[in-house]
């Protein structure tokens, strides 16, 4: 992974992703300004490993006071080992973690693989989104003071046009499947209870509101009120196909699991469990994993 970050003095260090890269060139430590808030989106938190880059989390505490990535008490990793870096913030009871470059976009492409090949709408990142946008402006100034020529310009304009493409795909995933299942998003969404992570950001959810409307509208012109009126209504939530859940994808495991169900016992079969091993890939049924992908215990492939 590239990325640019501002070391000691000012001075701009880079990070290319092939180790033969990373001879001539060091790799940044730490985000430079990555500032994560949980909400109730426990999933979005990026853990720096002390054994890793020990030291990195008091240090960006003294030199960069305000860059630390914020996270609320009790979030899971997504997908990486949980470890040192945390302190409590005493403002509004959330601890701080650190993020690199490197896990802040390899969080964005586990979140972009998964809405990719997940059937359904998956829960929003806004939090991550935000950090991407707020890295690559820094690495675009970054650029903007180096030398032009240089070779290690062209390299890292590519490695920004291609994090953007990521970001951009993750961002059009989700509203293809919003437009496509549009009345059971909303549905979703309405129902939601008290205190769990909403599947929608505010401009998703305003996106979804007035789509529907603007499909209404539509059906009510062109077609509706040319009808008898016992049928000039029509229920969209039944009209619109749902996710198809029983769809099959591919996964890989991220952590060990025990005892996933994978058939329920029937009058002609019995119950089927399966461990699924770290490391390990399989073709399985969605909805089996889905809370799975939920806490990145496992990622689409």
């Amino acid at each position: 992974m590239l990325s640019l970050c501002s070391g000691r003095g000012g001075k701009s260090t880079f990070t290319l992703p092939s180790r033969a890269a990373q001879r001539y060139i060091p790799q940044p430590p730490f985000c430079h300004c990555s500032r994560l808030r949980s909400g109730g989106h426990p999933g979005y938190a990026a853990r720096l490993r002390s054994e890793e880059h020990p030291g990195h989390a008091e240090r960006l505490q003294t030199e960069h006071p305000g860059h630390a990535a914020r996270l609320r008490s009790g979030a899971a990793a997504v997908g990486m080992a949980a470890a040192g870096g945390e302190e409590p913030d005493s403002d509004d009871g959330s601890e701080e973690l650190v993020l690199t470059p490197l896990q802040l976009i390899r969080s964005l492409e586990q979140a972009w693989l998964n809405e990719k090949f997940a059937p359904e709408l998956l829960e929003s990142k806004p939090e991550i989104i935000e950090c991407v946008v707020e890295q690559l402006d820094h690495m675009e100034a970054n650029l903007k003071r180096a030398k032009k020529g240089d070779l290690k310009v062209s390299v890292h304009r590519m490695e920004i046009e291609r994090i953007r493409y990521v970001l951009s795909s993750y961002l059009r995933c989700r509203l293809v499947k919003i437009e496509k299942f549009f009345p059971h998003v909303l549905e979703k969404e309405k129902s939601r209870a008290r205190g769990e992570p909403s599947i929608l950001s505010p401009e998703e959810f305003a996106f979804a509101k007035e789509y529907m409307a603007n499909t209404e509208t539509y059906l009510k012109n062109v077609a509706l009120k040319h009808m008898p009126p016992n049928l000039q209504k029509v229920a969209l939530l039944k009209s619109v196909p749902k996710p198809n859940l029983d769809s099959f994808v591919f996964l890989r495991v991220l952590k060990r699991q025990e005892n996933i169900l994978v058939e329920p016992e029937t009058d002609e079969q019995r119950e089927y469990t399966i461990d699924l091993e770290e490391g390990s890939q399989h073709l399985i049924r969605y909805k089996t994993i889905a809370p799975l992908v939920a806490s990145g215990a496992v990622q689409l492939i």
